[in-house]
């Protein structure tokens, strides 16, 4: 997995070597995000010494850093325990597909009744690399379930809750 820095921001990593986790940073704000066209409300969540995010709003950030990897890995953003605890940020927006060449954005979501503000260099989010299978995807038609499955499990078509506790 390679990154590549388009921005001031620090270096996306892993704490320990063995984290699933890679923690990505608020980048220092940026003239160049509003000159390449993007959303001015965005850019307006960047003040002075940060981003800013009201209750209950959601912000994009760029974060400075474009990837690159194999096609059979997607990364998938996950919240940092600690801003998703402490200041209510949740990620909305989340998957990275390998054949995506822009800067990374990431998507949080304020779920508190308070404005929040994340300083330039704090850790916002992580991305986790997944294993995908990128193998053809096949609808069947005109069968039955029973034809489709074949054996019933003991689950069976059992929703929600339906295995126990």
């Amino acid at each position: 997995m390679k990154f590549l820095k388009i921005r001031n921001v620090k270096n996306p990593c892993r704490n320990e070597l063995e984290n699933a986790g890679i923690d990505f940073y608020i980048p220092e704000k940026d003239l160049s995000f509003i000159e390449q066209g993007n959303n001015l409300n965005d850019y307006q969540a960047f003040n002075g010494n940060g981003i800013r995010i009201p209750p209950y709003k959601d912000v994009k950030i760029p974060i400075g850093i474009k990837s690159k990897f194999p096609n059979h890995i997607a990364l998938v953003a996950k919240n940092k325990s600690g801003i998703c605890v402490n200041k209510k940020l949740i990620v909305g927006a989340c998957v990275i597909d390998s054949s995506y060449q822009g800067e990374i954005i990431v998507h949080l979501i304020n779920t508190s009744s308070c404005e929040v503000n994340l300083d330039y260099g704090t850790k916002c989010v992580q991305f986790v690399p997944f294993l995908i299978d990128t193998s053809p995807i096949v609808v069947s038609e005109g069968i039955s379930p029973d034809e489709f499955f074949g054996e019933k499990t003991a689950r069976g078509e059992g929703a929600f809750g339906s295995t126990g506790i």
